[in-house]
């Protein structure tokens, strides 16, 4: 019998003292669960918005939410920003449940075409491109690691005629929006205090896993206390996007603050279907579907694209500014030829090897174990049994095992426990491959760690395969070794890939989701620097001292099946591994590339203005011209704050 089947009780009624002391403990689990729920912090729905603003703003995320409230800041502008979802829910408050809300309405849940280099252990040969569909963007949805990339990405930003972009004119920026709350990193030169993004060093990861991991970067000269600071290279413990145990979205920071503001307008669960032009091809007005009806609104001064690096160009196209050929065979009117959704670009990373990790007390960590490099994964799970299992089961009975109650609990009283953080992604690592620039400090790998205990059957199943999408096989080869290990992921994610992608319309109807070919692994060098990456991480999780007599950690030596035709642990054997077990680190970026008018593949120049027409901006992700070494909500937060900032520069000057 379940506790909640023991009937009703009035927590009125009680009034001695174990009952009070009870009540009390519910009634304030009740309050704390009704804070976590609390969206008022966030602006109204403006419902029905005026007729013409000085700026209308399309997409509320990671920039987004940025440039409408820096906009704001001038009391004589009036700012509409549009968003095509709704608040954020309970689920994506709470940080390590980051995963759950993907595939629900928050989420686009885009999927590309199915690929023939990368993804071939995922269902349908297709990996799985959440976007955020909610007030803050992917900055909702994501791990809310908070990684800025290498110097280097901005200078050669700037190296391609982008002027202003180098890393010591962008650092200002990722210090304005930023208040790091790592006591250690206050007084750094390169984080910022006065900010409203509130960053802190991840806490309440898996030890003595991580521990271990940091332990083996010091065993090896590696560890590096901040990746965002003087050097990129090595291993830290990151920072996070989190405040008080919460996510920090950038709806929490720019809008909340911003939502008393009369001057900014929020319109929400509105789709943005056209951006209207005049017969002079300036940007007049945004077209929009709320509810059922179709809508316009007018712009005084510009309009900005921040719909992110899918949106933005499936909206560019749909108005009429994209590639020619492509909208003349859509039956669009071009406005502007431009190589909108070419230079597509994305990190990838392969979930391999798998490692079976003891911990100090367990009775298989062995003196004779802690030398051993390899072995088998032993007792496998039958995923395929499992995932029928589950599927019988309801949320409620999916989600209540005794760990994750005392987890939920101890989140609800003190924001605090395996919930408020983001487990062993906590930890991270930037490497330099024998590809790397020899130079020095630019990386070509960055590595991130997960880790499931013992048993917990149920998280690898909605990691693994409903987040990620991996197929049977690829499970069974993973996370077979669950049930009598725990399972250490040492993940290479190829940071600077070679291979190029693209996105187009599928149609005209803006409803339909636009056709995204990742063009993953394509190039050579990318499938043999993770190779590279996997050889590497056996040394690190087998071979130092740390995780050798630490945690007994040792590598799975079963094929997985489908490269069991090469020879297991070949360079063969690898790169077949890194097209079945790749997946995306959910990065796209470029589509709308800036870049000087002697580039003609540029979509937006350095102010990022779209070319061939006027009052048209997109800032967001898309107009990166490379792809940053590191994960990308930093740098598009970045990019909204010096977006708004060029904004506000032009027009104020101008008056």
């Amino acid at each position: 019998m379940s506790i909640l089947d023991m009937g009703t009780c009035s927590l009125a009624s009680h009034t001695d003292a174990g009952s009070a002391i009870f009540t009390h403990l519910v009634r304030t689990l009740m309050t704390t669960q009704c804070l976590l729920a609390d969206t008022s912090i966030y602006p109204p729905d403006v419902g029905d918005p005026s007729k013409e603003y000085d700026f209308i703003v399309v997409g509320a995320g990671s920039a987004g939410a940025v440039v409408a409230s820096r906009l704001s800041e001038v009391p004589d502008w009036n700012v509409l920003l549009i968003e095509a979802g709704k608040d954020p829910s309970v689920a994506s408050e709470v940080p390590f449940l980051f995963f759950t809300t993907q595939n629900t309405e928050e989420d686009w849940a885009y999927r590309p075409v199915p690929q023939e280099k990368a993804c071939l252990g995922l269902f349908g040969k297709q990996c799985r491109w959440p976007r955020g569909k909610v007030l803050g963007g992917s900055s909702t949805l994501n791990a809310m690691l908070y990684v800025r990339g290498n110097k280097k990405d901005y200078d050669g930003w700037a190296a391609l005629g982008n002027e202003g972009w180098g890393y010591e004119e962008v650092l200002k920026y990722f210090k304005k929006s930023q208040y790091i709350e790592t006591p250690s990193k206050q007084s750094s030169p390169y984080h910022g205090k006065d900010g409203p993004l509130n960053t802190v060093r991840f806490g309440a990861y898996p030890e003595p896993e991580v521990s271990s991991i940091m332990a083996a970067a010091r065993e090896l000269g590696m560890e590096n206390e901040d990746t965002n600071g003087e050097e990129q290279l090595g291993f830290t413990i990151l920072e996070g996007t989190i405040k008080n145990g919460q996510r920090m979205n950038t709806a929490k920071a720019f809008l909340s603050p911003a939502k008393g503001r009369k001057n900014l307008h929020v319109l929400k669960a509105a789709l943005a279907t056209k951006i209207i032009f005049d017969d002079e091809r300036r940007a007049v007005g945004v077209e929009y579907v709320k509810d059922g009806e179709t809508l316009m609104v007018r712009a005084r001064k510009e309009v900005v694209l921040s719909a992110g690096s899918v949106n933005s160009p499936q909206l560019l196209m749909l108005s009429g500014v994209g590639p020619k050929e492509h909208l003349e065979e859509l039956g669009i009117p071009v406005i502007s030829d431009l190589k909108v959704g070419f230079n597509l670009q994305d990190h990838m990373f392969t979930f391999n090897p798998a490692i079976k990790v003891y911990h100090p007390d367990e009775k298989e960590c062995d003196s004779e174990a802690k030398t051993r490099q390899w072995c088998p994964s032993g007792i496998k799970v039958p995923f395929a049994h499992v995932v029928e299992a589950m599927k019988k089961l309801g949320p409620e009975a999916r989600y209540s095992n005794p760990k994750l109650m005392q987890s939920a609990f101890e989140y609800l009283s003190s924001r605090g426990g395996m919930l408020s953080g983001m487990g062993s992604l906590a930890a991270n690592g930037f490497y330099n491959t024998k590809y790397a620039d020899p130079a020095g400090d630019y990386p070509d790998l960055q590595f991130h760690f997960w880790v499931v205990p013992k048993g917990d059957i149920g998280p690898a199943v909605q990691i693994g395969m409903e987040t990620i999408g991996f197929n049977f096989e690829t499970m069974d080869n993973v996370f077979g070794a669950l049930e009598e290990s725990h399972v250490l992921i040492m993940a290479p994610t190829l940071i600077r890939p070679k291979s190029i992608g693209r996105i187009t319309l599928k149609s005209k109807d803006p409803k339909d989701a636009p056709i995204i070919e990742p063009n993953y692994l394509a190039e050579q060098r990318d499938v043999d620097t993770l190779v590279e990456g996997i050889k590497f991480a056996l040394n690190f999780t087998t071979r130092t001292k740390a995780m050798g007599e630490g945690l007994c950690a040792c590598a799975v030596n079963d094929p997985l099946p489908s490269c069991a035709h090469e020879g297991f642990g070949s360079d063969a054997y690898w790169e077949c591994v890194v097209r079945y077990t790749s997946s995306t680190v959910y990065h796209p970026v470029g589509t709308a590339k800036m870049g000087p008018s002697s580039d003609p593949d540029s979509v937006v120049d350095d102010k990022l203005r779209v070319r061939g027409v006027s009052s048209l901006r997109v800032i967001d992700a898309s107009v990166m011209p490379n792809i940053v070494s590191g994960n990308t909500n930093a740098p598009t937060i970045m990019i909204g704050e010096k977006g708004a900032d060029m904004i506000r520069e032009h027009w104020i000057n101008k008056i």
